[in-house]
């Protein structure tokens, strides 16, 4: 229900290697531009910030500004992450560490703070780029990935949500979360449209998914 649904705890911004400012591949891109670069004409794109999250994250909860057409999509990556990944979740057993349905703000003074900061590739897990990774490995059996859109959920199993992991263009797989024709029929400007997003697990409840973009129309 909708009343079930309330922010998690557990999900932290996540980038190969942290950008001050744009890198989306336009004209303002500030990657591969910083003062110890040999050519600041390379401007290579492929890095970008995500928020990565696993079982025990709970849901992420954004708002999609201005809906005219019925369409919103993810971009997501399955093979971003691993069960070390996330700094948040690392000690907890339980979904938002017990404390999903706790409203009570956030204490800055207890001794843990909530983090805000990139977590860089390397900086504060161990793991390795792994070239031949697979699906198999992970995305467990029992993988389901929740998602509602202004508070009405649903649910794609493992089996459907591995369709939609072909790529359209290199590392580039998007999954959708609207659909809705009758918005497009519309003679309007559009509304505002909450978004939420988890995943659950039991098998491996640390394996972290990336959420990169998300377009809309």
């Amino acid at each position: 229900t909708a009343s079930s649904i309330v922010p998690g705890r557990g999900w932290e911004t996540h980038a190969w290697s942290p950008v001050k400012g744009f890198c989306d591949g336009s004209a303002q891109s500030e990657c591969k531009r910083t003062a110890d670069e040999k050519c600041l004409l390379y401007g290579a794109n492929d890095n970008h910030m995500d928020l990565h999250g696993n079982s025990l994250s709970g849901w992420l909860v954004f708002t999609v500004p201005k809906v005219r057409e019925g369409i919103i999509l993810a971009r997501m990556e399955w093979w971003c992450g691993s069960e070390t990944a996330n700094s948040l979740t690392k000690d907890w057993k339980e979904v938002d560490d017990g404390k999903t349905m706790d409203t009570t703000p956030w204490n800055g003074t207890s001794s843990r703070n909530r983090n805000l900061e990139v977590t860089p590739w390397n900086a504060s897990y161990s793991r390795y780029r792994d070239l031949k990774m697979t699906p198999e490995q992970k995305v467990p059996s029992d993988f389901e990935m929740d998602y509602a859109i202004n508070g009405e959920i649903k649910t794609m199993n493992r089996e459907e949500w591995m369709k939609y992991t072909q790529e359209y263009s290199k590392n580039c797989a998007v999954w959708p979360l609207l659909n809705d024709e009758s918005m497009a029929q519309k003679d309007w400007e559009g509304e505002p449209v909450e978004v939420a997003i988890r995943f659950r697990s039991q098998k491996m409840p640390k394996q972290t998914y990336c959420i990169s973009h998300i377009y809309y129309a």
